[in-house]
């Protein structure tokens, strides 16, 4: 069985703490999962590389005011394209980025596609960097990830997915320099958000170590029974909160009960009594309330 497209960076967070759902989502329908918002996320995401690859010659996001991108998708098998318009939003956000990423010294490169065959250790592996920066002098890789969407806040410490690409890029250009330092970066212009984080080129080699034990852990569990694809699952909120499996997954409905319900009576046998909720310190409140939002999430609740 090709291994091809199993260990996406968009889902690390997902497969390096769960293996076994890898091998539990090959069960499910293939097709097309994009949704309108992604494909606007698509369209900015051209408009920012064109952008970025004309800045030398002055252009600006207003350049293309008014100009339709056309993104492709997929539904029930039939092919389907969206025109999305530079209008005066998309041009204000998406040129935000970009002088975020202009703001770096080096040599920029947009887009880049790196093979993570040898990040994963599992062949037929990818991902895309949208602004790496070779920053010679100060023997850095800068890694940029733009995410056009109004959703969640995302954050560059311990984001697999942007260490993913980041590791594809030290990789990739290795050869080129003395490099000491990596720095991921999230560009969330719609929410206002920046953020950015540093590792060391050994911190990063240490997760890349880690990335291939838990990679090959995932692979050799497809096709397996099923029981045994279920006691390799482990739930959390990292790896839960957009896992394709939540709405049927044993393990992550076990979990949510132990952890909402630790600090309340068994509600089978006594239904309409729980603990004295004012008995319980902020800290456990907390926790209560977070494992609970990965429920809403688990059972569509918004």
């Amino acid at each position: 069985m090709s291994a091809h497209a199993l260990l996406a960076p968009s889902s690390a967070s997902r497969w390096l703490n769960c293996t076994g759902s890898v091998a539990a989502a090959e069960a499910l329908p293939k097709g097309d999962t994009s949704s309108s918002y992604s494909r606007e996320g698509t369209a900015a995401h051209t408009l920012g590389q064109r952008v970025l690859d004309y800045a030398d010659d002055g252009k600006t996001a207003e350049f293309f005011h008014g100009e339709v991108i056309p993104v492709e998708y997929e539904e029930d098998g039939i092919k389907k394209l969206d025109k999305y318009t530079v209008d005066s939003e998309m041009i204000e956000n998406v040129q935000v980025y970009v002088n975020q990423v202009l703001r770096e010294p080096g040599e920029l490169l947009v887009e880049q596609t790196f093979d993570l065959s040898d990040v994963f250790g599992v062949p037929n592996q990818f991902g895309t960097g949208d602004a790496v920066v070779l920053d010679y002098e100060n023997e850095r890789l800068y890694v940029g990830d733009l995410k056009y969407g109004r959703g969640v806040i995302v954050y560059a410490k311990d984001n697999d997915q942007l260490y993913s690409y980041a590791a594809g890029a030290l990789l990739e250009y290795d050869i080129l320099a003395n490099w000491k330092t990596v720095t991921v970066a999230i560009h969330q212009p719609r929410l206002h958000h920046y953020d950015e984080h540093t590792l060391s080129v050994a911190e990063l080699q240490a997760w890349i170590a880690n990335a291939q034990i838990k990679a090959h852990q995932a692979v050799k569990l497809i096709g397996l029974d099923a029981d045994i694809i279920e006691a390799n699952k482990i739930a959390g909120e990292k790896q839960c909160q957009w896992c394709p499996l939540k709405g049927s997954c044993k393990t992550l409905a076990t979990w949510s009960h132990e952890q909402v319900y630790a600090d309340f009576v068994n509600l089978e046998t006594e239904p309409t009594t729980v603990k004295d909720t004012t008995q319980l310190d902020g800290k456990v409140l907390g926790e209560i309330l977070q494992r609970a939002d990965v429920i809403d999430r688990k059972s569509g609740v918004e």
